[in-house]
Order: C-alpha cells, then structure tokens, then sequence
C-alpha cells in the first residue's frame, strides 16, 4: 500500500538485473567488512606497539634507579 491506502506501484525489473543488485551490494558488504577488521587490527597492533615501548622504558627506569 503506498501513502493514504492507494495502491504502491508496481516496478517491474528483470530477474538477472536484481540478482546483479544483490551480488552488488553482497560485494559492497564484503568490502566494508574487510575494511573494518583492517581498521581493528591496525588499532590492536598499534596498542600493542605502544605496550611494548612502555614496558621498554620502564624496565630502562627501574635499571637506572637500580644503578643509582
């Protein structure tokens, strides 16, 4: 039904032109996705990079007071 109770159209569209459609927009999502674990395992890696210098330094301050 379309706006106020009259009758939708009607749009009549080739089988094989909505399966292209579908196949679209399945490779669209794919495409998102992919990106997105990129993006979070970009961020992963960076903290743990960021982790690992910090250990880094601290043991180099524990070292140095020890020296002291």
């Amino acid at each position: 039904m379309g706006h106020n109770g009259e009758a939708a159209p009607r749009v009549c569209v080739q089988a094989n032109e909505v399966s292209e459609l579908i196949e679209l927009l399945c490779i669209t999502s794919s495409v998102v996705n992919i990106w997105c674990w990129r993006q979070s395992t970009k961020a992963q890696t960076t903290k743990r990079l960021i982790q690992t210098i910090l250990q880094k330094k601290t043991r180099k301050e524990t070292q140095l007071r020890k020296q002291n």
